[in-house]
């Protein structure tokens, strides 16, 4: 994108010499800027995602630490009354006091671990990250609709939708992200995002050349049975049978070459049938009685 020029010059008007500034903004393509504006809203959305699930795992990771202590101190409780740990004259002294101690000691660790909890107001801090992931997420909404609607409105509305929505929009969810994130956090963030973001990018063109490939494959696939087709009208024409259809299958045409070698013989009765019917010489006819036991 070309960058905008700035001319001074100065204008004399009435003795006094005034400097004039004329501005010529560059040309603006909006479906380029809307997509450059798309991956920064993106990198920035996803960093904030990326910060929230930081926050999660460290306020899941008290809360199991709350539950096992909490567990711990029940435990120590009922382990201590069922077998009477405070009886100095079965267990000793010192025993005796680690199963006094133990229990407060458990309760008084809990009770800190849950005071820093709530001092780094975790809940508090993911809600407003949860706030400014959703105003991201409908900013890059209506960045994707004009993206995708800028070939069938005119130049104007697609001006006042840029204007009026897009820019709009953007500046809060930028606003947003530099409000809920500290610097130092955002860089950090922003870096892995960004990273991310160019992974799934080389991802995708690596996606989208098989995609292209295996649709050319299947296109080829399609195309196999119309020109197998052709290529049977192309044998009748060279054989001359006109009378044979374009759907004839090419064994049927080589059966029907072999038959007319055959001639007017009747195909009722098979060569082979009649030479063997030909040369078995007839049996005697006393030979077909054999069997019949003679008269005594």
């Amino acid at each position: 994108m070309d960058s905008g020029e700035h001319h001074l010059r100065n204008v004399s008007i009435g003795g006094s010499t005034r400097i004039v500034v004329k501005v010529e903004p560059p040309a603006l393509d909006l479906h380029v800027d809307l997509g450059e504006k798309l991956y920064e809203i993106r990198c920035k959305r996803d960093a904030i995602s990326l910060h929230h699930e930081s926050l999660k795992k460290q306020n899941d990771s008290f809360n199991k630490t709350i539950i096992i202590l909490s567990l711990a101190t029940a435990f120590t409780e009922t382990l201590k009354s069922t077998l009477q740990l405070t009886d100095e004259t079965v267990y000793g002294k010192a025993i005796s006091n680690l199963a006094k101690i133990a229990p407060i000691g458990i309760s008084t660790l809990t009770a800190i671990v849950s005071s820093l909890m709530k001092f780094r107001k975790y809940p508090e801090r993911m809600e407003t990250l949860t706030k400014a992931s959703e105003k991201f997420n409908h900013t890059a909404t209506r960045m994707r609709r004009l993206q995708e609607e800028l070939s069938f409105v005119n130049e104007e509305a697609a001006k006042k939708m840029y204007i009026d929505e897009v820019m709009e929009f953007y500046r809060e969810s930028l606003q947003e992200a530099e409000a809920t994130i500290y610097p130092d956090v955002r860089q950090k963030y922003f870096k892995r995002a960004q990273d991310n973001i160019v992974k799934m990018q080389k991802n995708e063109r690596t996606f989208m050349k098989t995609c292209r490939k295996l649709n050319a494959e299947m296109e080829k696939m399609r195309r196999e049975p119309y020109d197998l087709k052709v290529s049977k009208v192309k044998t009748v024409e060279e054989y001359g049978e006109s009378t044979v259809s374009a759907d004839t299958p090419t064994g049927v045409l080589e059966s029907d070459d072999d038959s007319s070698d055959l001639g007017d013989k009747d195909l009722a009765t098979p060569p082979a049938a009649e030479t063997k019917s030909s040369e078995q010489p007839s049996a005697p006819a006393a030979s077909s009685k054999s069997w019949i036991k003679p008269e005594t």
